[in-house]
């Protein structure tokens, strides 16, 4: 061992020593909340990892807690076979989808996000009927008290935005953009 490695070792034997004999307290960390609920929550990662298998086919290969105003989260990214991603961000307290969605495709596949949500194809179906249009992004997530799809897609006037309901699968309305 050399002599720097010797003093690092002394000075982080000091700190420790300083640190327990003051009765060092958790709560006098700047972030502890934050550390202390970011480490205990209901839904691990096993959980989670599960709970996305049961809602679409693919390969997770990112899953990352995160904080969204003050509501730990999982965020989900999920290669599909047929090409593209999905992401998710789901309720780390609870297991509930918060959101999904996808920014390029293709759009190839099924997701079955809950009891009482519409299947991801029935409400693309829906839009892209709607529009004559095929989808070039799309997103489920919580508008007030229920879940919304918004789908993007170029039509000759511009840019458009259909919306689905999530429950029942109808047509909320269509916001149409010029570029």
């Amino acid at each position: 061992m050399t002599a720097g490695n010797k003093i690092i070792l002394v000075i982080m034997l000091s700190v420790l020593h300083n640190v327990s004999s003051k009765g060092y307290n958790n709560n006098q960390f700047k972030y502890s909340e934050t550390v202390n609920n970011f480490l205990d929550t209901n839904v691990k990662i096993g959980n989670v990892v599960e709970f996305v298998g049961k809602i679409i086919d693919g390969e997770i290969i990112k899953a990352e807690k995160k904080f969204k105003k003050n509501t730990q989260i999982w965020k989900i990214n999920v290669h599909i076979p047929s090409g593209g991603f999905v992401n998710m961000e789901i309720s780390a307290a609870d297991k509930k989808i918060l959101q999904i969605d996808a920014e390029e495709g293709p759009f190839e596949y099924e997701i079955v996000p809950d009891e009482g949500i519409v299947s991801f194809n029935s409400a693309k179906r829906n839009a892209e009927e709607y529009s004559g249009q095929k989808i070039l992004k799309w997103n489920l997530k919580q508008n007030r008290d229920k879940f919304e799809y918004s789908f993007w897609m170029f039509t000759k006037s511009g840019k458009a935005q259909v919306k689905i309901d999530a429950g029942s699968g109808d047509l909320i309305l269509s916001n149409k953009k010029r570029k």
